[in-house]
């Protein structure tokens, strides 16, 4: 066989293989849609079957990652959803982490508080919130489905970090007090854990959990911090309900 000729072979080969692709292609697509309307109906009956009492809004089905989907979203809060999944003639839902424990809504919740203290207070935070949506009252749920604003809401707590300038109890303990006030000013969590790590040595930081509002004011405050950097287990930490770890 000469080159013109492994020439065209070659190249009628990789047409054969271009056609062959785009046809699995358009076959895998009709199958898609000509499937839809057995999938909306099993779908539909899994609805009927299990959520039929929720105070919801149905979506459309979406094909995502070769997996049928439908959101079925809160009537109460567009935050609050979760998701019917169709995959190999066998349907599961996320019900139970994004809409009884209300995952999907609480994760929006701490993104928004994170950054709005970013925007006003320009400090970088995690928030977390550590009890599931159906284990508070069902008051309180309410108020949660149904405010947009929740900063004031005593239902989260903070962890954030601060670099110090002059390593002593004195110092650390005005840098910390003039943080927790800029906090409480705006937001009401029930207690922040601070990272302090001193600039001058980066290798000297600490952890401390369970600071809040009451700090400012506690004529310990320079003495706690004292034991802590001086690596002491006291019974004013433990009177006082706060903790601490060195990280380096």
């Amino acid at each position: 066989m000469n080159k013109q000729s492994k020439l065209l072979y070659g190249q009628a080969l990789f047409a054969i293989l271009i056609i062959v692709a785009f046809g699995l292609i358009i076959i895998n697509e009709k199958k898609t849609i000509l499937l839809m309307p057995k999938v909306q109906e099993k779908i539909d009956s899994y609805i009927e079957e299990k959520y039929s009492d929720l105070d919801t809004n149905k979506g459309k089905i979406i094909l995502k990652n070769d997996k049928y989907m439908l959101k079925m979203t809160s009537n109460d809060n567009k935050n609050l959803y979760f998701y019917i999944i169709y995959n190999n003639n066998k349907i599961t839902d996320t019900y139970k982490n994004d809409y009884l424990e209300g995952n999907s809504l609480l994760n929006k919740i701490k993104k928004d508080i994170e950054n709005d203290i970013l925007k006003k207070l320009k400090i970088n935070s995690k928030v977390e919130i550590d009890t599931k949506l159906n284990d508070f009252t069902d008051q309180l749920q309410e108020k949660i489905k149904k405010e947009s604003n929740l900063s004031k809401l005593k239902i989260f707590y903070l962890e954030l970090e601060i670099n110090i300038n002059n390593w002593d109890s004195d110092n650390i303990t005005k840098d910390i007090n003039n943080i927790i006030k800029e906090i409480y000013s705006s937001y009401n969590p029930k207690y922040i854990n601070i990272i302090i790590t001193n600039n001058k040595d980066i290798t000297e930081s600490y952890k401390i959990n369970n600071l809040n509002n009451d700090f400012i004011n506690n004529d310990n405050n320079t003495k706690i911090i004292d034991d802590i950097i001086n690596n002491k287990d006291t019974e004013l930490l433990k009177n006082n309900k706060i903790t601490y770890k060195r990280l380096n």
